[in-house]
């Protein structure tokens, strides 16, 4: 995968929002043991929201990490 970080400042709207786009890759299983140890390739588009100072998480979309290709 390539790093494609991606940021967008929507200056023109009140409250101030971003989307930041990126790939990812998530390792995981679980603690029993049923699920071995394994990685998950995503791409994600992320919305945020400027308020009181601090920017929020207000929606997320993930998808196939192609997309982000």
């Amino acid at each position: 995968m390539k790093p494609n970080l991606k940021v967008v400042v929507h200056a023109d709207q009140d409250p101030l929002t971003a989307t930041v786009t990126f790939n990812t890759v998530i390792r995981g299983g679980d603690r029993a043991g049923h699920f071995p140890v394994q990685d998950w390739r995503l791409y994600f588009v992320v919305e945020f929201v400027l308020e009181d100072d601090q920017w929020r998480v207000y929606d997320y979309e993930m998808h196939q990490p192609q997309r982000g290709i």
